[in-house]
C-alpha cells in the first residue's frame, strides 16, 4: 500500500468561510434601521422620550404633556384614562398635534395584559428641532413576569 501524506491543511478553510459568509452582519451592513426594541438608549439616536407607565400619577401626566409643548412644540391630549383597583393605568387614549399641523392618535390601551411601558418617541433634527413623531411604543408585561410578580408580592 503506497504511503499517503496527510493534508494538515485540509480543514483550516472551513472558519475562513464562515467569517468571510459573516463579515457584512459583524460588520451592521444588514441593519440600516435601529432597533427600538432591543436598544432603548433613544437619545443618542437623537430622541426625545417621554414614558408613561402604569403607576403614573395624574400629576406626572400632566407633567408630561407640558414637557412635549414646551420642549418641542408637540400638543399631547391624553384622554379616557382609566385605573384599576390598585390605582394603575389600565385604558389610556393618546391623540398628538406636531407643529407642522400633522395630527395623529394612537388608540386606547385597554387589554388583558398589564402594560409595562408606553414610550412616545419624537426624532429631532440636527438643531434639537421637531422634526417628526417616529412612534409610539407600547411594552406589555410578559405572562411569566406577571406570574413572578403575584408570587413575589405574597
Amino acid at each position: 500500500m503506497l504511503y499517503q501524506k496527510k493534508n494538515k491543511y485540509k480543514k483550516t478553510w472551513k472558519p475562513f468561510i464562515f467569517l468571510i459568509l459573516m463579515s457584512p452582519i459583524m460588520l451592521g451592513f444588514n441593519n440600516d434601521q435601529p432597533n427600538f426594541y432591543k436598544d432603548k438608549d433613544y437619545q443618542s439616536l437623537n430622541y426625545l422620550t417621554y414614558t408613561i407607565t402604569p403607576s403614573t400619577t395624574k400629576n406626572e401626566l400632566e407633567e408630561i404633556v407640558r414637557k412635549a409643548k414646551k420642549e418641542v412644540k408637540v400638543i399631547l391630549e391624553l384622554k379616557a384614562i382609566a385605573y384599576n383597583k390598585e390605582n394603575k393605568i389600565s385604558k389610556i387614549h393618546i391623540d398628538y398635534t406636531d407643529p407642522n399641523g400633522q395630527q395623529g392618535t394612537f388608540t386606547d390601551i385597554d387589554n388583558d395584559t398589564p402594560i409595562h411601558k408606553i414610550t412616545i418617541a419624537i426624532e429631532l433634527d440636527s438643531e434639537n428641532k421637531f422634526k417628526e413623531i417616529s412612534f409610539i411604543d407600547v411594552e406589555y408585561f410578559r405572562f411569566e413576569d406577571v406570574i413572578q410578580k403575584k408570587f413575589v408580592k405574597k
